[in-house]
């Protein structure tokens, strides 16, 4: 309803809709990125910007939970369990 509300140019309503969303998932950059921009149509500068850092940040986690683990390794590889294949004799 909120993003609704947004669009059809009654962010006052959108407002309240997505503050409620917020509540129930206040890690949802989605929602704080539409928070921005009501605010923005409101001409309330302070809290456009209080939810685009907001936005910012749940978006830079999402991305870092998202990345493929790393792995590290350290030392050599511990060769003395490791099957070698037997030499082939060289043509003569």
């Amino acid at each position: 309803m909120g993003k609704l509300n947004l669009q059809t140019g009654k962010p006052e309503l959108a407002i309240s809709d997505l503050k409620a969303v917020a509540q129930l998932d206040p890690t949802e950059a989605s929602v704080h990125y539409l928070l921005a921009q009501a605010y923005r149509k409101l001409g309330r500068p302070a809290d456009q910007k209080a939810e685009l850092e907001l936005f910012d940040k749940f978006k830079r986690d999402e991305q870092e939970r998202s990345k493929p683990p790393t792995i590290l390794m350290t030392g050599a590889p511990d060769e003395s369990s490791e099957e070698k294949p037997e030499e082939m004799p060289l043509a003569k």
